[in-house]
């Protein structure tokens, strides 16, 4: 882990956090300190590139497809660019009891979308997500990173509506 950080244009300014995440795990386990790496990156651009993706296996000395594994794994992280609004719809047993099927339907017909799309001007785009702990209070979603409970249709309009607003 020599250089600069010059070598990874795709992590730029951030390589500097990444090797000090790195110095807090023993030096054969490299891959301890992914999942912060990978949070640097997300935070910064709100998803993680194929190039952030192999910089930061290469900045680690990891296989890439080790990292390409976490970034497909974890709900949170994105491997393309989501919308201003990213919707994610809890789909688990609580939810979908308490209505995130309506949601989904409210999602289709008002926006055409459907998990896993986004809107044509990249507003708006929508995800189900499993468990986002909030079962005795559903529907449940996350608008970005903050969670809302007891959703309707008509506040998750105003909840897509602030955040398109307010990014």
């Amino acid at each position: 882990m020599s250089g600069n950080g010059t070598e990874f244009p795709a992590l730029g300014g951030l390589v500097p956090a990444m090797r000090e995440w790195r110095s807090h795990y023993p030096d054969d386990q490299p891959r301890a300190a992914l999942l912060m790496c990978l949070h640097e990156v997300h935070d910064r651009d709100g998803w993680i590139s194929p190039e952030a993706m192999a910089e930061i296996a290469q900045l680690l000395g990891i296989p890439p497809i080790q990292v390409e594994e976490v970034v497909s794994f974890y709900p949170l992280l994105s491997d393309r660019p989501r919308g201003k609004a990213h919707v994610r719809v809890c789909r688990t047993l609580s939810c979908a009891v308490g209505g995130c099927g309506s949601l989904l339907d409210h999602m289709r017909e008002r926006y055409g979308l459907a998990p896993g799309g986004d809107t044509d001007d990249g507003r708006v785009s929508l995800d189900t997500a499993e468990c986002i702990a909030a079962c005795g209070m559903a529907p449940a979603v996350l608008i970005g990173m903050d969670r809302h409970e007891r959703v309707t249709p008509e506040r998750l309009d105003e909840l897509i509506n602030e955040a398109v607003a307010g990014a």
